[in-house]
């Protein structure tokens, strides 16, 4: 796999295999060229219940497969023979992703393994890819690894690298760049570097919305899973970038056993170069985090503590937003419920204020369960504002008698009784601002 000398021998089109071997007879080329379609330099078919292995060399002015190599141990020698031969670069990448668990593990998920890294040939780096699959949908003891040159891909896939591109597509710092052809989904995976070069392709494949879409199954969370994968389409993407803006796709997935917020950025790349996107994965958990604290002290800033209701703080705001509709005659028809506890001290004097608090939030729920359709409020101690609209508006005197039922309905002994006087806006008649026109209950 990473012997830089070439090889050419001869043979008659079928794979030589000894019987003693402990491999499958009957294999021949085509076998095996069908499951690895395109150029390669090598291919090795690997046992994998004794990891033996038999490498098979290309002539290719002949298309003759001929045995070159057999060995023992695949993946343990592949692994020497890289601490070796691979650019230094490269070589920590290849030995964390190529071990025997990973690749069997792609390629029972995935259907394939595949990976690109650099070999030192006559002193010089030369992008290679290896592919590794199984050898045919009936035999899972078997894997074909298939080796092949891929720099003048890779050197014509950086002409068009350039970092002014990439630059003007992309501001930030990612965790993962991708460059994408949308003509063929062809795509190459970048590392996170200041500056794009031949050294900072990491990767590169084909079908590039399906593989995300893979990698998105395994490891965004399952509550953003299903809203991912309904706008990450090729067809979804390209009319978001219609236009020339960015496109930004929000998500959580785990890294290091932790959700971790993620934004995804597609952009065009330059006028010129039609048809390609680049598109750049940045961690914004920090920010995302510092937006939720921020929110959460919204909310805390604005409902009540005791009954998870809206508080006071809310209640002089919508005050001011209805005086004004008042003032410029567009108001809508709306009543005020005003709601208070009887017996608050008297509880909390014999009881204590656990007792208090209880029957405090055993009201808010007697209110709430009440007017089922509208904002409450909580003003004060046990004092309720309750501001009805739309369907409660409609049946205010029906659930201002409710409400009365329930205070007498209750057991003795148990009574949380709630006094309610409901006040409501005449446009006619109710010219002033809220605060003058609905200071006092009803």
């Amino acid at each position: 796999m990473f012997n830089s000398n070439e090889r050419f021998l001869t043979a008659d089109g079928n794979i030589p295999i000894p019987a003693e071997a402990g491999m499958p007879a009957g294999i021949t080329y085509a076998g095996v060229a069908d499951v690895l379609a395109g150029d390669y330099f090598s291919i090795y078919l690997v046992d994998l219940e004794t990891d033996r292995f038999f490498e098979y060399s290309s002539d290719l002015s002949y298309k003759h497969l001929q045995i070159d190599q057999m060995g023992e141990d695949f993946f343990g020698l592949s692994r020497r023979n890289a601490e070796k031969a691979l650019f230094p670069e490269d070589r920590d990448r290849f030995m964390a992703q190529f071990t025997r668990e990973k690749v069997i593990g792609d390629i029972r998920e995935k259907g394939q393994f595949q990976i690109v890294y650099r070999l030192l040939l006559d002193g010089e780096p030369v992008f290679i890819s290896l592919r590794a699959s199984t050898a045919g949908e009936k035999d899972s003891s078997h894997i074909i690894v298939r080796v092949s040159n891929v720099n003048a891909d890779m050197a014509q896939i950086n002409g068009s690298l350039t970092y002014s591109a990439i630059y003007k597509a992309l501001t930030g710092n990612f965790l993962s760049i991708y460059y994408v052809d949308m003509n063929t989904d062809e795509y190459v995976e970048l590392s996170s570097g200041d500056e794009y070069s031949p050294t900072s392709i990491e990767n590169y494949g084909g079908s590039f919305f399906d593989a995300y879409r893979e990698k998105a199954c395994r490891l965004i969370h399952p509550d953003d899973k299903d809203a991912f994968l309904e706008k990450f389409t090729k067809e979804n993407i390209k009319a978001n970038l219609s236009g020339g803006d960015p496109y930004y796709l929000n998500f959580r997935q785990q890294i290091d056993s932790q959700w971790v917020y993620l934004q995804m950025k597609v952009s065009l790349l330059e006028e010129k170069i039609r048809g390609h996107i680049v598109v750049g994965i940045s961690n914004i958990d920090e920010q995302k985090r510092r937006e939720e604290e921020q929110i959460e002290a919204v909310r805390i800033a604005s409902h009540d503590a005791l009954t998870g209701m809206k508080n006071r703080n809310l209640y002089i705001a919508e005050k001011k937003r209805i005086d004004s509709s008042i003032s410029e005659g567009n108001a809508e028809p709306f009543a005020l419920a005003f709601c208070d506890m009887n017996d608050l001290k008297m509880i909390n004097d014999t009881c204590g204020h656990a007792e208090g608090d209880e029957a405090i939030k055993q009201a808010c729920r007697t209110i709430c369960n009440i007017f089922k359709h509208s904002p409450v409020f909580r003003v004060g101690g046990d004092e309720f504002v309750v501001i009805l609209r739309n369907t409660d508006y409609e049946k205010r005197d029906y659930l201002y008698k409710l409400l009365s039922a329930l205070n007498y309905a209750q057991a003795v002994g148990r009574k949380v009784v709630i006094a309610c006087g409901i006040a409501e806006f005449q446009p006619d008649r109710d010219r002033t601002p809220f605060r003058r026109s609905f200071g006092n209950r009803a």
